[in-house]
């Protein structure tokens, strides 16, 4: 009997500890977001629609254009609202994105002036980037 046991138990080691593959898991692995970067927004954002009102000469002073942006922007608060325009890991509180989303208590209107917000993407790519740390990279 002791013989029966040794036996059953090395085969369902030999089972267990067997080097034969294994079926892949169907579920694929989410494709990983690239991180946003500051010079995406500048290039996706602020050069293909803020400068022509955020540039020379700068409508509420602010100048969106490279590479006085960042600076103007990061941890500055709005000289109309008081409220930092970025404020790294924060983009619900960044006055940027209130301004370019439209929300309530901004001064003056929604961003774009007189045009089209910015896409649903684009604006994924300004809170990211925020959300991320607001790096000037």
């Amino acid at each position: 009997m002791r013989n029966l046991f040794i036996v059953a138990a090395a085969a369902l080691i030999t089972v267990g500890c067997s080097d034969s593959p294994t079926a892949p898991d169907p579920t694929p692995m989410p494709t990983p977001t690239p991180a946003a970067t500051f010079s995406d927004v500048q290039s996706q954002v602020f050069d293909a629609s803020c400068v022509i009102h955020h540039g020379s000469p700068a409508t509420g002073g602010l100048d969106l254009r490279s590479p006085q942006s960042f600076a103007n922007l990061v941890n500055v608060g709005s000289p109309v609202s008081g409220i930092s325009f970025v404020i790294p890991n924060d983009a619900d509180g960044s006055y940027l994105v209130q301004k370019l989303e439209g929300s309530a208590g901004i001064q003056g209107e929604q961003m774009l002036f007189g045009g089209t917000p910015i896409s649903a993407t684009l604006m994924q790519l300004v809170r990211d980037w925020i959300n991320g740390g607001a790096l000037n990279n």
